[in-house]
């Protein structure tokens, strides 16, 4: 388990709020310090414009010294299936869902996706992540 401080925490989520959460943990931290004198700028280009406002207030509060008791939110990794990698006892899909850490950041999504569209079925990341009720269950 990696620790953070509550700086780089306040990095991570205006990171995420960004649209950077494909990103690793340190990738995230490093963005926010390259775009540091700019990102109040970036608010039009954010995934989430509200919430990146939010982030980015709260990490300045905090620069000041001000307890903000802001609450972030850490998305897990395709977590339905890192739980039936649990159930199951398997340690491929855990590898897939980052439950066992492999060195970086596994996108299972988009190795699924990959891999049908190897098979001559084009699909996209996008296509895999929402649940679909396309057959009428």
């Amino acid at each position: 388990m990696e620790y953070f401080t509550g700086f780089e925490y306040c990095k991570i989520d205006i990171a995420n709020q960004a649209g950077k959460d494909k990103l690793t943990w340190h990738e995230r931290i490093q963005w926010v310090d390259d775009n540091e004198d700019c990102l109040d700028t970036l608010v039009d280009d954010a995934d989430n414009r509200f919430l990146y406002i939010k982030a980015l207030n709260t990490y300045e509060r905090a620069k000041e010294g001000i307890a903000t008791g802001a609450i972030m939110g850490l998305d897990a990794t395709a977590s339905g299936i890192a739980i039936m990698a649990c159930l199951m006892g398997c340690e491929t899909t855990a590898r897939n869902t980052n439950l066992v850490y492999t060195g970086r950041r596994e996108d299972l999504y988009q190795k699924i996706a990959t891999t049908m569209s190897g098979l001559g079925t084009p699909v996209t990341r996008a296509d895999m992540k929402p649940p679909k009720h396309q057959w009428g269950l």
